[in-house]
């Protein structure tokens, strides 16, 4: 069990390199398994990726999956069976059913309940809250620090009553796509996929503690983990996290999983630093430029091309800045 993290900025090239690297073992390893985890969005631009960078055009023993595939494949492997899914309009649907039936119960969003587009608040806090793990035990104890707070007080216990129907709503028969990362816990040591494999976390810039649990599973089963990290070679990656830095969420991600690495006994390799030239800027060296010292609190930075390639510009309107642009 072996963790390290790959670094650079944006567009240094950490991707290109992490999926050259699986390439190229997955060639040498055939029998092995290679998983690239990125996030829902970009699941499928790294599968493109992937492919187009293979020598052989294709990927056998590779996948790139988000997480919640990685928990259907898993599932499905071990032959759990899977429980149906509450999309976003089941969870609308569901959860307009359980503040109709509670409504009377309801001190603070009883009289709101049926304003447009609250039904959606609330769906997206019941969401947070499931990806936080904040259930019973944890709302019961914001609850009652927050007693001398009326109004907040008022609308946790409210969540909570509503946390409680749609539970029990949902029962054994149907489970959130938040829950399911969850479930998919337990069941990490039995697949065979997984044991002694290679996992890829790739355009991250946060866990949630529901996402951290599954890696802590997935720390003590594959043979190695390799994580991208946005970071600045001039900075200090592996200090405390401190809010309002640069880097900060880099940070507290790389924190965190040098936490779990601790917790399971993982051991932390070197870790692979990207160049500075900045490959996809290359023939726009202003653009690299910026790129390396924007948003720097330090003023000792100047480029020392033509004082004119990079200007600010304002615009008193969108369709100015159009016309402009």
């Amino acid at each position: 069990m072996s963790l390290r993290f790959i670094m650079g900025g944006s567009g240094s090239g950490k991707s290109c390199f992490l999926y050259d690297r699986i390439i190229e073992e997955s060639m040498k390893n055939p029998d092995k398994n290679y998983f690239i985890i990125a996030p829902e969005q970009f699941t499928l631009q790294t599968q493109l990726d992937v492919v187009s960078r293979h020598p052989r055009g294709g990927i056998m023993n590779i996948d790139a999956l988000s997480f919640e595939r990685l928990a259907f494949r898993t599932l499905s492997e071990v032959g759990k069976d899977q429980k149906t899914i509450l999309r976003d309009t089941g969870k609308s649907l569901l959860l307009r059913r359980a503040a109709d039936d509670v409504e009377d119960q309801l001190s603070v969003f009883g009289h709101n309940i049926h304003k447009l587009g609250y039904i959606n608040e609330l769906k997206s806090t019941l969401s947070e809250f499931e990806q936080y793990q904040i259930g019973r035990e944890e709302l019961g104890d914001m609850i009652r620090i927050s007693e001398e707070q009326g109004a907040l007080s008022g609308k946790l216990k409210d969540m909570l009553i509503l946390q409680d129907k749609i539970r029990e709503y949902m029962g054994q028969d149907y489970i959130t796509a938040e829950g399911l990362l969850e479930s998919l816990c337990p069941y990490v040591s039995k697949s065979a996929a997984l044991a002694g494999s290679v996992v890829a976390l790739d355009g991250f810039t946060g866990f949630t503690p529901i996402q951290l649990s599954l890696l802590g599973e997935i720390f003590k089963t594959a043979d190695e983990v390799l994580v991208t990290a946005e970071m600045d070679r001039r900075e200090e990656p592996y200090r405390a996290a401190e809010p309002g830095k640069l880097f900060y969420l880099s940070q507290r991600n790389i924190e965190r999983l040098l936490e779990i690495a601790r917790e399971t006994d993982t051991e932390v390799l070197d870790t692979v630093w990207m160049n500075d030239d900045y490959p996809r800027f290359r023939e726009v060296p202003a653009i690299a430029f910026l790129e390396r010292n924007a948003f720097r609190s330090d003023r000792g930075a100047s480029y020392p091309e033509r004082p004119d390639s990079i200007t600010v510009r304002q615009n008193r309107n969108p369709e100015e800045e159009v016309r402009f642009v």
